[in-house]
């Protein structure tokens, strides 16, 4: 069950994969309206999956609804920034249950419009794009807490050396 829900969250990523590299070089994600990053994740799930266009059709509305679900959580988020506050374990508890909730819902839809074989692929693809978000993020939580470690510490250069 943990790893259907883990591929259905990865369904948004297969869906914005492509917009995410953009959004890296040139910061072409943000500028992007949720219907945009729908009408690609369409298409790159049609040329993996062999959608048909009724398949499609059938996976615009459901996709535009995680894409502003997703969209105004990220809002929520970067307005609430600085005021983190500790929650209690039900609380804990009961946002992720809602989250696990929410992610087997979107499963679910998905496996109704998938035939077996895509829906199977589906998943590949969803677990493969999960391994590497999981990858990257603990690569940058690495990579911050190395920089956080190393303010107020000088830092060693190549040409700071001293020969003894």
């Amino acid at each position: 069950m943990k790893r259907n829900i883990l591929s259905a969250i990865f369904v948004i990523a297969i869906v914005f994969a492509s917009t995410a590299q953009q959004g890296r070089k040139g910061h072409h994600k943000s500028q992007l309206t949720p219907d945009q990053k729908v009408t690609l994740g369409i298409k790159k799930m049609t040329l993996a999956l062999g959608l048909s266009s009724s398949q499609q059709q059938k996976l615009r509305p459901i996709l535009l609804e995680a894409a502003s679900k997703r969209m105004k959580m990220m809002q929520a988020r970067k307005e609430n920034r600085g005021q983190r506050k500790e929650m209690s374990s039900d609380a804990i508890f009961a946002k992720m249950n809602n989250a696990l909730d929410q992610k087997i819902a979107f499963q679910n839809k998905i496996k109704n419009i998938l035939k077996n074989e895509q829906f199977e692929k589906w998943q590949k693809i969803s677990s493969k794009m999960h391994k590497k978000r999981g990858a990257k993020m603990m690569t940058n939580q690495k990579r911050k807490q190395g920089h956080s470690k190393m303010k107020g510490k000088k830092r060693a250069h190549k040409g700071n050396k001293t020969k003894a």
